[in-house]
């Protein structure tokens, strides 16, 4: 993407090197990644299993998330 080769089998390491930011128009969302532990429900169970994946990325790939 800038010009620099990637090496598929290190991946964490070549989206690291991009800054990146999550930007929301939901509090909900919002809330829950950045202050919640994320807690998947029978209603939206599906979007429930996506924060969770995301929740878990952030620390190991330094997202930013805002509102």
């Amino acid at each position: 993407m800038t010009g620099h080769e990637v090496n598929v089998t290190q991946v964490s390491m070549a989206v690291n090197s991009v800054p990146r930011c999550l930007v929301t128009d939901s509090r909900n969302v919002y809330d829950k990644l950045d202050f919640e532990a994320v807690v998947s429900k029978r209603g939206g169970r599906r979007t429930g299993l996506q924060l969770m994946s995301l929740k878990a990325a952030q620390p190991r790939n330094n997202i930013m998330v805002r509102w």
